[in-house]
């Protein structure tokens, strides 16, 4: 009857980790872990994926470098206005962190807006003045037209 019990207690898995890998213990070379060494392990784990795909936090070169290509750029989009006669408060408008983008945001607005670029828009008003004569002739007008000699 002893020798039923035995080979009853040798065919049942005797830990989790038995019953899972379906190997006897004596052939499983690791050792038995803790719930909190697991957790700890996988912590671990995480942690380190996290880091690799996590952005890696800028070095003060690297911020110092962007900061610099950026008043590079502004620079640049300045010295382009001014070039181009341009006002300046298009630099306030536009983004100054891409010269290229700059460039080709102030060249579609002034194809929209010739005007902004001091271009006469080809429109003709015909005011019913001799040129250079201001329309509406100002106080002074008036006052000379009030005392003038009426035949």
């Amino acid at each position: 009857m002893a020798d039923t019990t035995n080979t009853t207690q040798a065919q049942q898995p005797t830990n989790a980790t038995q019953a899972a890998t379906g190997a006897p213990a004596a052939q499983q070379q690791g050792r038995m872990f803790t719930q909190d060494e697991v957790n700890q392990i996988v912590s671990d784990r995480l942690a380190r994926e996290r880091a690799k795909t996590a952005p890696a936090e800028p070095s003060a070169q690297d911020l110092r470098e962007q900061e610099l290509n950026a008043r590079e750029a502004a620079l640049a989009c300045k010295e382009y206005i001014a070039n181009q006669k341009l006002p300046a408060a298009l630099l306030e408008i536009f983004p100054t962190s891409s010269e290229d983008a700059f460039k080709t945001a102030v060249q579609k607005l002034v194809k929209a807006f010739p005007i902004i670029a001091g271009k006469p828009s080809g429109m003709i008003v015909n005011t019913g003045t001799e040129h250079g004569v201001p329309i509406g002739g100002g106080i002074d007008a008036q006052i000379a037209s009030a005392f003038a000699r009426k035949d």
